[in-house]
């Protein structure tokens, strides 16, 4: 009896061995507090990088830069009043002038598509002063071409205008990403926001340039309403040159603020993102899955699973894990004559046009 005390005594005393005392004076089991160090590592954040901010806030400004193409309904009654009363387009109303939008998106839903491959024939920074070269074209040109005629107007700003959008508006969430490719949705989202912030921001300058004492349209054309004061019409060529000179430098800016992460940069991130995405797939399929926690780092750290069985990184195959989580690559030729290639095109093209009637006759109808 007193050797069975003995080993129970024993044994009661090698499991309070395994108890530590916390600074609360609470006695707890270690290898909770190894979980607990682990959650703790994986939770903290990786602080970005001062060129990987100030690229993302060029990134930012320059889609907010870009979104001027939403001030069209606002400049929609300025622009059509202008025409009818300084040229001799005395019969041109609302419906005929929202052709200058309708080109400027059919130009950038074909366009888009060959832009792609000529991102590809001249350095990337290149292509986008490329970009800003029809953006000012666009705008600045509209000086002269709203003077002139309504089908000068539509040539000069439609075609022009939807060449810049089709290169500079997927630049801004393209190089963002590769400073944050593991948080695609986060940044795209961000980044999305600044463009359409621009409405906001390009409406006030316009108004307050146009009409700054907010006069209403004086002349009624059947149930049309249009502006016929000359202090409001004669701020409308020029607020062209305004909104020309300051888009185009802040897009000039950023494009020069823009850096690229070095190749280790995004290799590290790519491959942390493959093995993120291979432990939470192997987690689907397996009926005891691995906590988050137990992830590591694909640089540091004990690549053997743990004591209790659960998967660490060693276990992700990473040429495995590429070859299911990436894309394959597509000749130009093939994609042309893919059908999900002309599908996609018709339903951005589509959808495109439904926005154009709407921030076209906001302020009209």
């Amino acid at each position: 009896m007193e050797s069975e005390n003995q080993v129970s005594r024993d044994n009661n005393m090698g499991q309070n061995m395994d108890l530590v005392t916390s600074r609360s004076g609470q006695l707890t089991d270690p290898s909770s507090t190894d979980r607990s160090a682990k959650s703790w590592n994986c939770c903290k954040l990786k602080l970005p990088s001062l060129r990987a901010l100030i690229t993302l806030t060029a990134c930012f400004m320059l889609e907010l830069a870009v979104g001027v193409s939403y001030t069209m309904g606002n400049m929609m009654p300025y622009v059509t009043s202008y025409l009818r009363n300084v040229t001799r387009e005395t019969s041109l109303d609302y419906s005929t002038a929202l052709w200058a939008g309708n080109t400027s998106w059919i130009v950038n839903s074909i366009s888009m598509m060959f832009l792609g491959l000529l991102e590809h024939c001249m350095p990337y920074k290149v292509f986008l002063m490329l970009g800003i070269f029809f953006f000012a074209g666009s705008l600045i040109g509209s000086y002269w071409a709203v003077q002139t005629s309504f089908v000068a107007y539509v040539i000069v700003y439609g075609p022009f205008q939807g060449l810049a959008q089709g290169i500079l508006w997927p630049s801004g969430i393209k190089v963002a990403l590769k400073w944050f490719p593991e948080r695609k949705r986060f940044i795209g989202a961000l980044i999305m926001a600044g463009y359409g912030a621009g409405a906001f921001g390009w409406n006030q300058m316009v108004t307050q340039w146009i009409n700054p004492d907010n006069l209403q349209p004086d002349l009624t054309v059947g149930e049309d309403v249009y502006f016929s004061q000359p202090e409001v019409l004669s701020n409308v060529p020029s607020c062209y040159l305004l909104l020309g000179g300051v888009l185009s430098g802040i897009q000039l800016l950023c494009i020069l603020s823009f850096t690229f992460p070095p190749p280790s940069h995004t290799d590290t991130q790519e491959k942390s993102t493959r093995i993120l995405v291979a432990v939470e797939e192997e987690a689907i399929k397996t009926s005891d899955p691995p906590s988050l926690d137990d992830v590591r780092s694909p640089t540091g750290g004990d690549d053997h699973s743990d004591k209790n069985g659960d998967m660490s990184v060693s276990d992700v195959d990473p040429e495995k894990s590429d070859s299911a989580t990436s894309t394959p690559d597509y000749r130009p030729l093939q994609v042309l004559k893919s059908r999900m290639t002309w599908t996609l095109w018709l339903i951005k093209m589509s959808t495109g046009l439904g926005f154009v009637f709407i921030w076209d006759f906001y302020k009209v109808t």
